[in-house]
């Protein structure tokens, strides 16, 4: 075979040139919109829970949708090898949009939580589709720069989000965080079924439809647990006890199918390779520090630091601008030199940094010194959020591309959801022993930052001091899980990134 980096693999239609650059923008849009309405929220989300009467309940607006979209990754990594990308794409598409549009609509807390499930399922297969698609039409070398040019995308829009979500909760109101959805969702379909590749996936018969229930039934159990115990109920409780042992036994119900399944979810080969291993871990210690900074520094920052929604969007700002360069410039160092370990281990380091940084806030503290943290939050974010995946594909032949990169994504989601949930249920409960049930005979369920700022001022201090005491201290607990990040990777094997599509997996330098 000749050298040639834009082969095709695997039924995938040979891309190229402009359709090459149309199609990565179609992927940076799909990346782009499932980063989006999570991050929007985090603005929104005062007023929305505020409004619907549940502020108490505000984690599980995250939650549900982050467990969803982690159940949904492995499930979409498996299936990308039995049906075409095309279609997998556009179904997630489909059903975050509907999603969109049903959380748009609904004056109810429940049917809220049933759009976020939907939305959530949707971003699942819209965050792990377009690496597997970059795998199928460009060779390991240059994954990094397309992979860093998509996850900057990711970046941007991520942190970007606060900033959309704040100027319409601040203008036509928070439901629009849901309905532009829609139009985008749209447009990324139309997208997709322009410009992503045409695959042909004929063994439709071997869906591992046990692995898929078994997956669901642990991630469900981890995350509830995760989001209650300690909060709502317990550690020691009957439910908490009985659901953690309900995801123990799945998971090692899981470990047994997946030893007998023909095309495995979640296959077992994976784990035998040391560097799927070290960057599984880092992926959900990265996780749990960036989502649980940025899902509550915007509603810290409203509350905290008297902004308005749409200031604590613009204060984000330098981690979205930050993170996008950082992911840019590091999936071009690695495309130029074929290098990536020294990157990924610093990056890690700098988010210890700006976390324990951060932990420093108060509410006096300068915004101009606040944004300073969060700005090297997002050099650090860059490269650890996307170019960890150009390490896992570089393990493993073609074949088992699609299930190491959706598992992978999948133990970086579950940190997301581990950092989204344990931190907001520690923060809430931490909020509620400060303030109790609510302050100048304001319900702590209706404070809203419009309500806290027309409560009188021995009131309103109270509250500050009290998000900002609840807050502020878990990032320094958090932060030595950037410098644990930094180890591993320093751990992992620098393997050769070949410029060819179909090589065989690197040996180990010797």
């Amino acid at each position: 075979m000749t050298d040639n980096p834009r082969s095709s693999v695997r039924g995938a239609t040979p891309v190229d040139g402009p359709r090459l650059g149309a199609l990565i923008a179609t992927l940076m849009a799909a990346m782009a919109l499932a980063a989006t309405n999570q991050t929007m929220l985090s603005t929104a989300l005062p007023s929305l829970v505020g409004e619907l009467g549940r502020v108490s309940e505000m984690t599980w607006i995250f939650t549900l949708f982050t467990l969803l979209s982690t159940i949904g990754m492995p499930i979409f990594g498996r299936l990308s090898d039995l049906l075409s990308h095309r279609t997998l794409l556009a179904s997630a598409a489909a059903m975050f949009a509907a999603g969109s549009a049903l959380g748009a609509m609904t004056t109810s807390f429940e049917l809220m939580l049933v759009a976020r499930g939907a939305q959530g399922l949707g971003a699942g297969g819209l965050i792990v589709m377009p690496p597997i698609v970059i795998a199928a039409v460009a060779p390991p070398l240059l994954r990094g720069k397309h992979l860093g040019t998509i996850g900057a995308a990711f970046a941007f829009m991520a942190v970007a989000g606060p900033l959309v979500g704040g100027w319409l909760t601040d203008g036509p109101g928070w439901r629009w965080t849901f309905w532009v959805n829609v139009p985008l969702g749209l447009m990324v379909i139309l997208g997709i079924l322009r410009w992503a590749p045409v695959t042909d996936r004929s063994d439709r018969s071997r869906v591992d439809y046990a692995g898929i229930v078994l997956v669901a039934i642990a991630t469900t159990g981890l995350v509830v647990v995760a989001t209650v115990a300690g909060s709502k109920l317990a550690w020691t409780s009957p439910p908490v006890i009985g659901l953690g042992a309900v995801a123990v036994v799945a998971t090692i119900l899981l470990i047994a199918a997946e030893s007998r399944a023909a095309q495995p979810v979640m296959p077992l080969a994976l784990f035998r390779d040391r560097n799927f291993n070290l960057t599984s871990v880092a992926a959900v210690l990265v996780a749990i520090t960036l989502f649980a900074a940025i899902t509550y520094l915007p509603t810290y920052l409203q509350m905290a630091a008297g902004a308005s929604a749409t200031q604590a969007g613009l204060l984000m700002i330098p981690m979205a601008v930050m993170s996008t360069l950082s992911s840019i410039l590091g999936g071009r160092y690695i495309a130029r030199t074929g290098r990536y370990k020294l990157l990924l281990s610093s990056s890690a380091l700098l988010l210890a940094i700006a976390l324990a940084s951060l932990s420093t806030m108060r509410p006096a503290t300068p915004l101009a010194l606040a944004c300073l943290y969060i700005g090297i939050l997002g050099v650090g974010m860059g490269p650890t959020m996307q170019l960890l995946v150009v390490v896992v594909q570089n393990s493993f032949p073609p074949r088992l591309v699609g299930p190491a990169t959706s598992a992978h994504s999948y133990f970086r989601q579950i940190g997301a959801t581990l950092g989204a949930s344990v931190v907001g249920s520690v923060f809430t409960a931490r909020l509620v022993s400060l303030i109790g049930d609510g302050v100048a005979g304001v319900r702590l369920e209706s404070l809203t930052p419009e309500v806290v700022r027309a409560l009188p001022a021995y009131a309103q201090t109270l509250v500050l001091d009290a998000y900002n005491a609840a807050l502020t201290p878990i990032f320094l607990v958090i932060a030595p899980g950037g410098i644990l990040t930094a180890v591993l990777l320093g751990l992992i094997v620098e393997r050769p990134l070949s410029a060819r599509l179909d090589r065989p997996v690197p040996p180990d330098p010797t």
